[in-house]
């Protein structure tokens, strides 16, 4: 960023889009004033599905689709820049990447996160203001092994899907708990088969003990850690430092769904350490989306972390239609079963569990910032995602006039010495000068 940098943006959470917005909907409906920004960018939860695609065995949880006619909606209210790159790219295998990328391209709306090959899922990409370039790396680490994109060589095209950031996770046992669970799994055969592929050269030797795929080590008390892969790490930094090169703006998005100490609102150590390197990279903004609800913020360096911006459009439970292992998962089939209404209420039994009975996942908050020069300004608005019985507006945001949002926003970045000023409108705001 230099001193004729200018531009202003809006960073919104993931945006679970399962059917097309109605023709009224803006972004007016969701934030005062002048909704005339440079960057609308957001994280997109979801696939395009063509004719083509069909179900993959692994999906993201569940089957996120949406018709290419959403994607314009998303145009038309202001959208010109999307991360893809999350649990649900490829519900649908290559074909669902390709039509959403194709419907993304079609719409000249620039992506990041997903591709053809792993360079190409590793790539930033650029949205172009008059007075500011802005730049996007997009990463997940929550994706089945088969959905990572692979690299190529001169031997073998690359393979197409997610740009990967994998993590190690270490368990710390006393040494008596230790020592007992060591003696479980040599009695119950739980590492035979780890062990014998390691004799084979199939699996790499481990630093550490294992209970099956678990890494274990001895200490004095109970405890967790959870590194970034260093592989995936470094290519995400390579990344974050060749954009932060040719853009004023660089966000980095990851979408994660892993947290800490059984706790949601937590961010794990490894996206903490992964999310602060890309800031010392030269990232501005790292943008965490995945778990659906808002956690802290921490205010580090040149830049900002947003540990978790929660949703926005959360059309959860709304898509057009479903494979038949989806039906088959829940004890029927489609022949059986009205369609994609009955099969979401067995899941949710009846409405009774499920993410939308968190009330957590229907509050959130939107990320307004400006930069000047060199100074960056960011307002906080809180958003609450309708969840009454009105479907045409079911998992839509709306402005909120709830306090809670921002004033729970302020606590948790506390613990991350982040003091958000909170106005008379309930609007949150973090202000500094980059170096």
């Amino acid at each position: 960023m230099n001193n004729e940098t200018k531009c202003s943006g809006i960073i919104v959470g993931d945006i679970m889009i399962q059917r097309q917005l109605h023709s009224q909907f803006d972004f007016s409906q969701v934030m005062p004033g002048e909704i005339a920004k440079d960057f609308i960018i957001g994280n997109f939860e979801t696939t395009v599905k063509s004719g083509q695609a069909y179900a993959n065995l692994f999906p993201g949880g569940g089957y996120a689709s949406v018709p290419a006619n959403a994607v314009a909606d998303l145009k038309r209210i202001g959208f010109n820049g999307l991360n893809i790159a999350n649990n649900h790219t490829m519900d649908f295998a290559e074909e669902g990447l390709k039509s959403t990328m194709t419907a993304l391209a079609a719409n000249m709306i620039p992506f990041c996160g997903a591709g053809g090959n792993l360079a190409e899922a590793a790539r930033p990409c650029y949205i172009e203001a008059p007075d500011c370039r802005l730049g996007m790396v997009g990463i997940t680490s929550s994706f089945h092994d088969s959905y990572a994109a692979g690299p190529q060589n001169m031997e073998f095209r690359g393979r197409p899907g997610v740009n990967p950031l994998k993590h190690r996770a270490i368990y710390t046992l006393p040494e008596s708990d230790f020592s007992q669970l060591l003696r479980i799994g040599e009695n119950m055969g739980v590492n035979s088969y780890h062990n014998q592929a390691r004799k084979e050269g199939y699996l790499i030797e481990s630093d550490y003990d294992m209970f099956g795929s678990f890494n274990i080590k001895k200490g004095s008390s109970f405890s967790v850690e959870t590194h970034p892969d260093k592989v995936d790490l470094n290519r995400l930094l390579s990344s974050v430092r060749d954009c932060s090169r040719q853009a004023d703006i660089t966000v980095v998005n990851i979408h994660s769904h892993q947290f800490k100490a059984g706790d949601k609102d937590c961010s794990p150590d490894f996206i903490e350490e992964a999310s602060r390197k890309c800031i010392e990279a030269g990232a501005t903004f790292v943008i965490c989306t995945g778990p659906h609800v808002i956690r802290a913020i921490e205010r580090y360096h040149d830049g900002a972390i947003f540990y978790g911006l929660g949703n926005f459009i959360f059309q959860h439970e709304q898509m057009a239609s479903l494979p038949e292992e989806f039906y088959n998962k829940y004890g029927t089939s489609r022949a059986l079963c009205d369609g994609v209404g009955e099969v979401m209420s067995i899941r949710s039994d009846g409405g009774k569990k499920g993410l939308f009975t968190q009330p957590k996942v229907w509050e959130s908050f939107i990320v307004d910032f400006s930069c000047i020069k060199k100074k960056i300004s960011v307002d906080l608005h809180p958003i609450e995602i309708i969840s009454d019985d009105c479907q045409a507006h079911r998992g839509l945001p709306k402005r909120s006039t709830n306090k809670g949002i921002i004033q729970r926003l302020k606590k948790l970045s506390q613990e991350y010495q982040t003091d958000i000023i909170i106005d008379e409108n309930n609007i949150g705001h973090l202000e500094w000068t980059m170096s």
